[in-house]
């Protein structure tokens, strides 16, 4: 199994944000999907639940989007036992 997470950063809204993140975990999930991978792929949106980043509001707008860019993310987790067990 392959379990595919987008995330969002906090600009915009939370319904916005769980929609794009939604898209970043699709598009991943059919670029692997177009390379061949066999496994069930699974994805999940988190939106802008997760931030892994705080960035100062008092930036301007564009150094604060520069500063929030490693919230906007996609996660691959790839679970299961190997052929080798």
């Amino acid at each position: 199994l392959i379990l595919v997470t987008g995330h969002a950063d906090r600009l915009g809204s939370q319904q916005y944000n769980q929609k794009l993140s939604m898209q970043r975990a699709a598009a991943v999930a059919t670029y692997l999907s177009g390379k061949g991978v066999s496994a069930q792929i699974d994805t999940l949106g988190m939106g802008k639940t997760q931030a892994i980043k705080e960035c100062n509001d008092k930036l301007g707008r564009k150094k604060l989007i520069e500063c929030l860019a490693p919230n906007r993310r996609v996660v691959v987790e790839v679970r299961g036992l190997s052929k080798n067990n």
